[in-house]
């Protein structure tokens, strides 16, 4: 079984790291990203 708020603030984190080329600011930052949802692969 997944941790599901681990996977999220990983994805968190890994958004973080896209920059917008014209601001200079990560996608994050500027409030572009709204929600991360992680949802368990049917099995």
């Amino acid at each position: 079984m997944i941790d599901i708020p681990k996977v999220e603030a990983a994805v968190w984190r890994a958004l973080a790291t896209i920059v917008d080329p014209e601001m200079n600011i990560d996608i994050v930052a500027l409030g572009l990203i709204y929600e991360v949802k992680v949802h368990p692969l049917a099995a």
